[in-house]
C-alpha cells in the first residue's frame, strides 16, 4: 500500500479487527458482504464494517460420484480445467452439467480462479484438490464403483495373477489398482489383495474368473471411473492416483507406505500450473 496509491484489497471475508489494521495501514479492502475502507484521494471515503456473508445456495452440498469422476480427470489432466465441460464430461464419462457444476465448486472453493476468458488452477492447492478428491473416493466414488468382493482357490497373488491375466484379457479391456498397481510402478509392496477394474466387463466373468462372492474376500472387482483410469506408464496398472486411493483405502501401515512412494514418484511433481 506504500508503494502502490489506492491500492485495493478484495476478499471473501474482512472481519472487524482486520479491517482496522486495514484501515490503520491505509489499505483500502473490499469483502463480499460489503465491509470496506476505500480512501482514494482526497474525494472519496468509505467505511462500512459489521455486514455478514450471504447465505450460502442450497447447491453447496457434499458431491456425488459422478463429480468426483470428473475431479478424477481433471487431476489426471490438468489441462482440462480451461477446457469445454463437454470435452471434461467426454473424459470422465459423466453430464456436461456435472463438469460444469464441479469446476464451479472449485472456484466457490478457491481451487480455481475463473476470469470471462478461462478457468486455471490456484497455485500452490494441488495437495487440497488431491485431497478433496481423496474423501470422495473413500466415502462417494469407490462405492459406485464395486462390482464386487471375492475370493479365489489361490491364496497366492502371484498364482492368482497368472491364471486370471488371459481370461481377462480375452473378456475385458482391464488394469490392476491398488497394491498390484503400485507393486509394478515402484516395486515397493504387493500385499494380499487384489483390486481389479473393468471396462465393458461381460455378464458371466465372475464365472469366467472362477471367482467365488464373499465381502470380505481379498478380490476387488471394479468398474473404471472414466477413460482416463487406464492412463499410466504401466500397461497393466490404473493411474497412480488411482492405485493411490486404493492403498490409502487399505488402511495398514504397509499400504500406507506404498502409497507414499506412489504419490513421491509420480504425483508431487503433477501439481497443475496456474
Amino acid at each position: 500500500a506504500k508503494r502502490t496509491p489506492n491500492l485495493i484489497v478484495f476478499a471473501p471475508t474482512v472481519g472487524r479487527e482486520l479491517g482496522d489494521v486495514f484501515e490503520h495501514a491505509g489499505v483500502n479492502f473490499v469483502d463480499s458482504a460489503g465491509n470496506c475502507h476505500l480512501k482514494l484521494g482526497n474525494r472519496y471515503l468509505a467505511r462500512i464494517q459489521g455486514r455478514t456473508a450471504a447465505t450460502k445456495a442450497p447447491t453447496d452440498r457434499g458431491l456425488r460420484a459422478p463429480a468426483y469422476r470428473a475431479l478424477f480427470a481433471l487431476l489426471v489432466r490438468p489441462d482440462l480445467i480451461n477446457a469445454a465441460s463437454r470435452a471434461i464430461a467426454a473424459e470422465a464419462e459423466v453430464s456436461p452439467q456435472t463438469a460444469n457444476d464441479l469446476r464451479r465448486r472449485l472456484v466457490e472453493q478457491g481451487l480455481v480462479y475463473e476470469t470471462k476468458k478461462r478457468h486455471a488452477w490456484v497455485s500452490g492447492r494441488f495437495k487440497d484438490v488431491v485431497a478433496l478428491w481423496l474423501a470422495g473416493f473413500t466415502t462417494s466414488l469407490a462405492p459406485s464403483l464395486v462390482i464386487g468382493h471375492f475370493r479365489a482357490m489361490e491364496r497366492e497373488p502371484d498364482k492368482l495373477e497368472q491364471r486370471i491375466a488371459p481370461v481377462l484379457d480375452a473378456a475385458c479391456d482391464w488394469r490392476y489398482g491398488g497394491a498390484a498397481a503400485g507393486m509394478r510402478l515402484t516395486g515397493h509392496y504387493r500385499g494380499e489383495r487384489t483390486v481389479l477394474y473393468t471396462r465393458d466387463a461381460p455378464a458371466d466373468l465372475v464365472t469366467r474368473l472362477q471367482l467365488v462372492r464373499d465381502p470380505s474376500g481379498p478380490i476387488a472387482l471394479m468398474r473404471a471411473p472414466g477413460l482416463l483410469a487406464f492412463d499410466s506408464k504401466d500397461p497393466r496398472s490404473v493411474h497412480p492416483l488411482l492405485a493411490y486411493a486404493d492403498l490409502l483405502a487399505e488402511g495398514h501401515d504397509r499400504a500406507r507406505e506404498a502409497a507414499g512412494e506412489l504419490y513421491d514418484r509420480f504425483l508431487s511433481a503433477a501439481e497443475p500450473a496456474a
